[in-house]
C-alpha cells in the first residue's frame, strides 16, 4: 500500500503532508463522533418516550439510581425535559467528553448513556431554565389556536432530532414522510396531529 495520498483538484494534483493526512482524518472523526453523539442522545430520549408520559409511572430503569437519588418525579421530569433541550453546543460538549473518557474496554453505548446523563444532571439547572423558557415565552392568553399550532411544529423542529410520530403510528411513512425538517415536513405533522401523544 502506497502512503501517498493527494488531493486532485481542477486537474492538478497535490500531495497531502503526514500532517495534514492526520488533521484530515481528526476532522472526520470529530464529525463522526458528533453524529454519534446526536444519535446517542435521541437514544436517551427515545428511552423516556417509549415510557408513560406521567411522571408517576415512569420506569426508573431508564437512568442510575445514583441520577436520581433521592427518586422523585420531579426530578425525573426535569432530566427528560434537559434531554430535550439539548443544542449543538451541548451535544458538542458531550461528544468531546465521551473521547476524552473512551476506553476499548468500556461498551461504548454504556459509556455514552453514563456521558450524557452526567452532563445533563451536571447542567440540570440551566437545561430546566431553558426548556422552561422556550416552553412559555410564546405562549399567552390571547395566543390564538394556530399561533399555539406553529409554536408546536417550530419546538418539535427546534428540539428534536427526529420524526415525532411512533413507528406503529396510523401513518404510510413510506408514501407520506419527505423527511424530517425537510420541506413539506410541517404539512405532514399537520395532517397528523392527532397521532402525537
Amino acid at each position: 500500500m502506497s502512503n501517498k495520498v493527494s488531493i486532485i483538484r481542477d486537474g492538478n494534483e497535490f500531495p497531502l503532508t503526514n500532517e495534514e493526512i492526520e488533521n484530515v482524518y481528526r476532522f472526520q472523526e470529530k464529525r463522526y463522533r458528533l453524529q454519534d453523539a446526536k444519535t446517542q442522545v435521541n437514544r436517551r430520549i427515545l428511552s423516556f418516550t417509549e415510557r408513560s408520559d406521567d411522571p408517576m409511572n415512569l420506569d426508573r430503569s431508564t437512568v442510575s439510581d445514583s441520577d436520581l437519588n433521592p427518586y422523585t418525579p420531579e426530578r425525573y421530569k426535569n432530566l427528560f425535559h434537559s434531554l430535550l433541550v439539548l443544542n449543538d453546543a451541548d451535544i458538542e460538549q458531550i461528544s468531546d467528553y465521551f473521547q476524552s473518557k473512551f476506553d476499548c474496554n468500556c461498551d461504548e453505548n454504556t459509556l455514552w448513556e453514563l456521558v450524557i446523563d452526567g452532563y445533563v444532571k451536571e447542567n440540570m439547572a440551566r437545561l430546566t431554565e431553558r426548556y422552561k423558557e422556550e416552553n412559555t415565552e410564546n405562549i399567552s392568553a390571547d395566543t390564538s389556536d394556530q399561533d399555539k399550532v406553529d409554536i408546536l411544529i417550530q419546538y418539535i423542529f427546534n428540539n428534536m432530532h427526529w420524526c415525532p410520530f411512533k413507528d406503529d403510528a396510523d401513518i404510510d411513512f413510506e408514501k407520506e414522510c419527505v423527511g424530517f425538517r425537510e420541506s413539506g415536513c410541517k404539512e405532514c405533522i399537520l395532517r397528523n396531529i392527532n397521532q402525537l401523544n
